[in-house]
């Protein structure tokens, strides 16, 4: 039974059929973070990640070590079309000049391991939906923390995908975390395979 630290997994839902990859595949602490399968779409097959990372501040090496052992799995062109999605409590921080910054600026092995992922996965073909088509320039959060009276949100929440699948739209679903059904605002991305 998952309980503490580990209490979260993820879900991975379709309309299709799909059939789940093996979550050893990811050489992470925690496998139940992870869930990956491939979708035979009406597009072909479309290879699935979904992705929960701990966050830094209660378990610091575990987030580093999942964010090294997603990118060892995904660092190379994939033979078909690929998503990975999830919740990756990163970057810190985002400017309109395209920079991107990790929480580990004063440590550069969890600041490595922050990029290879948030932006590093881009070389192969995983771009992140949400500044490929609304840039840098557009602000959007996906969790806001209240405390003292003060509010800030982060951008934790991403959509990284394959350019053959062809994102056509992705925003940030406000309707559902502001009324309290979630910490998080759902991410959604649509897409127009050719």
């Amino acid at each position: 039974m998952l309980k503490g630290g580990r209490k979260y997994g993820v879900l991975l839902a379709s309309r299709w059929p799909m059939e789940a990859l093996p979550p050893t595949d990811f050489e992470v602490p925690w496998t139940e973070r992870i869930l990956s399968a491939v979708i035979d779409s009406p597009w072909g097959k479309i290879e699935c990640h979904n992705a929960h990372l701990p966050a830094g501040v209660s378990h610091g090496l575990i987030k580093i070590e999942t964010f090294e052992g997603i990118y060892g799995r995904l660092r190379h062109e994939g033979t078909r079309p690929r998503i990975l999605c999830g919740d990756f409590n990163s970057p810190q921080e985002e400017s309109v000049d395209g920079a991107t910054i990790p929480f580990g600026t004063n440590n550069e092995r969890w600041a490595a391991a922050e990029l290879s992922v948030i932006t590093g996965l881009g070389e192969y073909d995983l771009k992140d939906v949400f500044r490929l088509l609304n840039g840098f320039e557009q602000r959007d959060v996906s969790w806001v923390s209240k405390n003292r009276g003060r509010e800030y949100g982060r951008r934790f929440d991403h959509v990284f995908a394959s350019q053959r699948l062809n994102a056509t739209t992705c925003a940030y679903l406000h309707m559902l975390r502001e009324p309290g059904l979630s910490d998080h605002a759902p991410i959604e991305a649509r897409f127009e395979p050719g």
